[in-house]
Formats: C-alpha cells, structure tokens, sequence
C-alpha cells in the first residue's frame, strides 16, 4: 500500500495563522512576505477562510539548507538560520505560487 502524502489547496480563503518559538525580525519579515505574496496571488478574501494552516517558522542548526514540509492543515518552513528561512519562503512562492524573483547580476 502507497504512501499517501498530504498535500493543500491554497485560495483567498485560506487563513495563514503563524507560529514561531523565536521572536525574531527576520521571521517577522518572513511571515509578513508570505502573507503579501498569498494576498497577491489569490487576493484578499472577503469571506470566512475554508482552511487555517498552522505556519511554523522553524530555526533548525543542523539543517543542510532550508525546506518546506507540508503537514496535515499545516506548513513548515525549516532553515538553518533566520535569513534562510525567508528565503525558504521566496522557494514556496517561487515553486508553487507561481512568482519570478529576478536579482541584478551578469545573464549567463
């Protein structure tokens, strides 16, 4: 028997609801970029949210790089340092929002 993996359903009706163990105002950025970038892409709804994810914000040292797992009604993002984690959020909306981040630099 498979493995099932959770997965979610993101919309405007979604109500992130974000949890962090450390305050920290790199989090406070995070979460704030998050919530920006999932109001861009879905809008603002004005209706009672139809899911609550628990978004946990997580400062793990021995991690090798930063990622995000999906629980049941939950997401987590992982990162070795409070910077990474920001950018962990940048990867979600990257991979899965659908957004393009461009930075300066030469094109190869």
């Amino acid at each position: 028997m498979k493995k099932q993996v959770p997965f979610l359903v993101l919309s405007s009706r979604t109500k992130l609801d974000f949890i962090s163990a450390i305050d920290n105002k790199q989090f406070e950025i995070a979460a704030a970029e998050l919530q920006r970038l999932m109001d861009t892409r879905f809008g603002t709804g004005s209706r009672e949210p139809d899911q609550t994810l628990s978004t946990t914000l997580t400062i793990d040292c021995q991690a090798k790089g930063f990622s995000v797992k999906v629980l049941d009604n939950a997401l987590e993002f992982i990162a070795p340092t409070a910077l990474e984690v920001l950018y962990a959020v940048y990867d979600m909306a990257e991979e899965y929002l659908g957004f393009c981040f461009f930075e300066p630099g030469v094109d190869a």
